[in-house]
């Protein structure tokens, strides 16, 4: 029995390399075939047909050659990235020739690959704006009703430009007030200085006397009118904060004191 098995097993494997030895001639022959059937689509620009071919070809009988026929082919139909990657596939076979020259190629095959895909990436987003922007126009109007509240809301309040105008003005005249009574004090002193102790006064204290009551009045009128201006600017400042009291119990008053006159500005803070 074990030399009727081993016999047998002899014959099996016997069996199946005629088979297979038979076979590879007939991949090489339809390959062959096929290889023709692909150069000749490949010389009428029929490029897609030729790599199907090629490729079948190149399953068939493993020749490395085929895959640079691939490659062309890819080239010729723009498939740049396919191109280099058979190309790549062919310098790592055995007996691959041309090996500088092939690395170059495929070095330019990647280049435009990446152009290709940086156009088509810049086709895209145009097409995505230009949908965006079509939807957008098709879209309808959102109104505001009544009862809803919108997205902004409007600043109704009056501006601060005005407030803050008016306090800086205010500011300088009173600084202006403040200087001019200084100056009407000093030319007073003058003034008195030039008269004796009974009160009589010569001609050259008549413009010192002059200059004094010129230089009050001026004070006067500025203090009145910088305390009135920043009072106001004050009052609109405070309003416009939204911080400030009902306008209805907020008072200006001036009017004479003593000394020359006075602006009181009420309201409860």
């Amino acid at each position: 029995m074990t030399r009727t098995l081993a016999g047998f097993l002899t014959l099996v494997f016997l069996s199946l390399f005629a088979a297979q030895a038979e076979a590879q001639p007939d991949d090489d022959a339809r390959a062959k075939e096929l290889y023709e059937e692909a150069e000749a689509s490949y010389a009428a620009g029929g490029y897609d047909r030729a790599v199907e071919l090629f490729t079948e070809a190149y399953e068939l009988s493993k020749r490395p050659a085929l895959l640079f026929n691939i490659a062309n082919a890819e080239e010729r139909r723009g498939n740049h990235r396919e191109a280099a990657k058979m190309l790549k596939r062919y310098l790592e076979s055995p007996g691959a020739t041309d090996i500088d020259a092939i690395g170059k190629r495929i070095k330019n095959l990647d280049r435009r690959a990446d152009e290709a895909d940086a156009r088509q990436a810049k086709r895209d987003k145009a097409e995505r704006d230009k949908t965006a922007v079509a939807k957008k126009k098709d879209e309808p109007e959102q109104v505001v009703l009544d009862n809803e509240t919108p997205s902004l809301e409007r600043d109704d309040r009056p501006s601060l430009v005005p407030g803050y105008a008016l306090v800086a003005v205010g500011g300088v005249l009173i600084v202006g007030g403040i200087t001019s009574a200084i100056l009407s004090n000093s030319a007073s002193n003058d003034a008195e200085a030039r008269c004796d102790a009974t009160g009589l006064c010569p001609a050259e204290a008549e413009d010192d006397i002059n200059k004094a009551k010129t230089l009050a009045l001026v004070a006067d009128v500025a203090l009145v009118a910088g305390v009135a201006s920043a009072a106001v600017g004050t009052y609109l400042l405070i309003r416009r904060r939204g911080s400030s009291p009902d306008p209805r119990r907020l008072s200006l008053d001036v009017g004479p004191t003593n000394g020359g006159a006075a602006a009181v500005l009420r309201g409860t803070f």
